[in-house]
């Protein structure tokens, strides 16, 4: 699916629960529930202050009724101000939305009907993810909503072109930012500390909203900036395309050069050779021209070695291509028949996409866009660094080479000069 999806959590995020929550506890706490407002828990997310420390019997049974088909039924909660407008003009810009809730799966009915009665269908929402493993232990529950919430964003991030996290708490931050998800925040009942603490951590980008008012500005932000990451990534790679033509170009340069050294130190070693054989002598000069040669020869063959064709995708990229040749097969028997790429032009369209789907799967494990582009990058640089460091020895020794081959004529020069300036006094004298 091509479409870019927003994760959104519901509880807290779309509707606003602790009006539930209130009813819930007046109804258990009957009188005693008098001096309890909205704003005591807006303050007291895991409402310790009513029920005690997380774990205790009163607050399991708390849990075990507002996570109840009564208490969706029963007892009403609305949804934020400007949901619906914010949503619906989302939409409009194509983008699709899944909601992930920490509610357990046996009320996924009810959760349907109350999204419905609030004007929220799957022409808005086209998913709802729920927790199958909800426990009554209350300290169980929201370590379960931790692990829940990070294995169901990674999922979703696998099959579809999820741009955001929108949530409340923590664990929506967490989940977002391990799967390189940017995550808005909206500060309901998340508290300074929590969010101060999930700031210090390091994250892939979080925008803090106190209405749902500002959260299209955000997508646009996120969007613009998937974009520009789209954008340069394409640049990225192309100028990677470049580069190994650049560098093969390069190689070339260094096969030549050093050629041409090769033959002209050659031509001065046999010289030398049959200058020294007749005059039983060896000098300085010599071991200059061969280092020369050395270092020329060493040039073409690290130089062939970064201009030989490699593999540029899959599990052996960056190696060199190696081609079998055998005499006898060439010979005596016939090529191997092969599949031509024309014969694509006889499948369906349904076909094609099929074999496309199973090539990426077989070859990268993935066939989300975003992922292969990136795979794709990577690849091409790896080849890139791989020729680049051949090219490079290369260059050095061609240096090398160079250095000799002027010293030792720098010093041919000089002994010329030398000799000169003898065979004159020899004549004066």
């Amino acid at each position: 699916m091509n479409n870019e999806v927003i994760l959104i959590d519901l509880d807290n995020t779309i509707i606003d629960t602790k009006y539930r929550k209130l009813a819930l506890i007046q109804e258990l706490l009957k009188e005693d529930s008098s001096k309890i407002s909205i704003e005591d828990i807006s303050k007291d997310y895991f409402l310790e202050k009513i029920f005690g420390e997380v774990g205790s019997k009163t607050y399991d049974h708390f849990i075990k009724k507002l996570e109840s088909k009564e208490s969706i039924i029963n007892f009403d909660a609305p949804l934020f101000e400007n949901v619906m407008c914010s949503i619906e003009k989302l939409i409009n810009e194509g983008i699709l939305f899944i909601v992930i809730t920490n509610r357990p799966s046996y009320l996924r009915e009810q959760t349907v009907n109350e999204l419905k009665s609030k004007g929220l269908s799957n022409e808005q929402i086209i998913r709802i993810e729920m927790n199958d493993n909800f426990s009554e232990d209350s300290k169980l529950y929201y370590e379960n909503s931790k692990i829940f919430k990070k294995e169901k964003i990674k999922l979703l991030c696998q099959k579809y072109n999820v741009i955001a996290m929108i949530g409340d708490r923590p664990e929506d931050i967490y989940g977002a930012n391990e799967n390189l998800i940017p995550s808005i925040i909206f500060k309901s009942t998340i508290s300074y500390e929590e969010l101060l603490s999930v700031k210090e951590e390091e994250n892939i980008g979080i925008y803090e909203c106190d209405n749902w008012n500002e959260i299209p500005s955000f997508i646009s932000i996120i969007k613009s900036g998937k974009e520009e990451i789209a954008k340069l990534r394409e640049k990225f790679t192309n100028d990677y395309s470049k580069w190994l033509s650049d560098i093969d170009n390069k190689c070339r340069t260094a096969i030549s050069i050093s050629a041409i050294l090769s033959a002209i130190d050659g031509k001065i070693i046999l010289d030398l050779i049959n200058y020294y054989e007749t005059n039983k002598s060896f000098d300085l000069l010599m071991i200059i021209i061969v280092s020369s040669m050395f270092f020329a020869v060493l040039s073409i063959i690290y130089a062939i070695n970064g201009y030989t064709s490699r593999v540029t995708s899959g599990i052996k990229a960056t190696e060199i291509i190696v081609k079998s040749v055998n005499s006898k097969t060439c010979v005596d028997k016939e090529p191997t028949p092969v599949v031509e790429a024309e014969n694509l032009k006889n499948f369906t369209e349904y076909d094609k996409s099929k074999a496309h789907i199973k090539f990426f799967f077989e070859r990268y494990h993935t066939f989300i866009p975003d992922a292969l582009a990136n795979i794709r990058l990577f690849e091409l640089r790896a080849t890139n660094y791989a020729k680049v460091y051949f090219e490079r020895k290369a260059a050095n020794c061609l240096l090398w080479s160079i250095y000799s081959f002027s010293l030792w004529f720098v010093l041919k020069l000089i002994f010329m000069i030398i000799n000169i300036k003898f065979s004159l006094k020899l004549l004066y004298i």
